[in-house]
């Protein structure tokens, strides 16, 4: 499809129709006025809400399967900040930086699409963030939620098919939970700091993923589960570093399929909280490839601690995780050690570090393979 573009800039100018820089919306005419086949491209600064909340919701029409719509931010050119970052951004400087004291965001309309937006705020008492339109993908958005209530989630997720890409969250220490997560949604290169659970998935209510993610400093478990004995959830690449409770607590029911494959479990050490704490004893859970470091007691309720491949890490495997810094160190044996390794039957293998931070490769690295010996492969 072929997107039509529209501009929104922090005061809007012009004939605001939305039709250039110069004529931009500001933020409340886009949401009343954009449609399916929009692509917004919002320009980066302060966009100052206080307490009002904004709704992105059906606008002047419903985005749907063949026509999305996609609310964009960019520095000084649309399109500038839509390729990978190679160093840390300012929000409100680089990309749209949205604030609100008591004010909260939901985005109802489904097929929308952000990227490069931050959300900082103080819920009251609530959600900062609500999706509940299916089928929504953020890509490298932040989610600061800044009030110190039980239950001011940072992001509640609450419809099918959401996937959030190279995302950050955070929580202040005494809310329950960074992100709560409902139906069938998809984490991957997320970053979850603070709080209490990093992350509630409700699998009950569909089949989640969370992949390539970190877990930095949660003040309860990293991953809680709530099971179901007919859904899947998948734990793969993860590092998990220093939860005041579990790595992963699974409460309710066993997932009927349930993936814990090449994490990094990080200094879990709280008397009775254990990197993998099952609701019941099982041998369901497929417990693969992992890292450990400084873990007092790895497993509760899995059946003869049933485990391939682990990784045991004897000294600090990462660079400064106190200061987050998940930079795997030279000489960690998790280093190049995690699945699949050696593809079955084969002679070429793979080289992936155990946990989400992979290392940087050697100047003059041919992208991650170089031949070796007779066509077999190396990182």
């Amino acid at each position: 499809m072929a997107w039509t573009e529209r501009y929104v800039t922090t005061t809007g100018a012009g004939l605001h129709d939305g039709s250039s820089e110069a004529n931009a919306w500001d933020l409340a005419e886009a949401i009343t006025n954009v449609n399916a086949g929009h692509r917004v491209n919002v320009k980066a600064g302060t966009y100052a809400n206080t307490t009002t909340s904004r709704t992105f919701g059906t606008g002047a029409g419903a985005a749907t399967t063949t026509a999305p719509k996609w609310w964009r931010g960019y520095k000084t050119a649309i399109g500038d900040m839509d390729a990978h970052p190679a160093t840390t951004r300012t929000a409100g400087t680089d990309f749209p930086l949205l604030t609100f004291t008591s004010g909260t965001v939901l985005v109802s309309d489904p097929h929308n699409i952000f990227s490069n937006f931050e959300v900082r705020g103080t819920a009251p008492g609530t959600r900062m963030v609500s999706v509940t339109g299916s089928k929504c993908k953020f890509v490298r958005c932040r989610f600061d939620c800044q009030e110190a209530a039980t239950t001011s989630y940072t992001v509640r997720a609450s419809a099918d098919g959401i996937c959030f890409t190279d995302c950050w969250f955070k929580g202040t220490t005494t809310a329950t939970t960074v992100v709560v997560s409902e139906e069938r949604i998809s984490y991957t290169g997320c970053v979850f700091r603070g709080g209490g659970n990093g992350v509630m998935l409700d699998v009950s209510t569909g089949d989640q993923e969370v992949i390539d993610c970190v877990f930095d400093d949660n003040g309860d478990d990293a991953i809680e589960v709530i099971g179901s004995t007919a859904r899947n959830c998948i734990i793969d690449g993860c590092t998990i570093y220093s939860p005041g409770g579990n790595g992963v607590l699974v409460t309710t029911n066993v997932p009927v399929m349930m993936l814990v494959r090449n994490n990094l479990f990080h200094t879990i050490t709280t008397a009775s909280k254990y990197g993998v704490n099952m609701v019941s004893g099982t041998n369901v859970p497929h417990i693969v490839g992992n890292t450990w470091y400084n873990v007092t007691t790895k497993f509760n309720n899995v059946t003869e601690d049933l485990e391939f491949f682990a990784i045991a890490e004897s000294t600090e495997p990462l660079t400064d995780p106190a200061n987050h810094d998940m930079t795997m160190v030279t000489g960690s044996a998790g280093k190049g050690a995690a699945l699949p390794s050696l593809f079955e039957n084969e002679s070429y293998k793979s080289f992936r570090d155990g946990g989400a931070v992979q290392r940087e490769e050697a100047a003059g690295g041919g992208g991650g393979l170089k031949l070796i010996g007779s066509g077999g492969l190396a990182a």
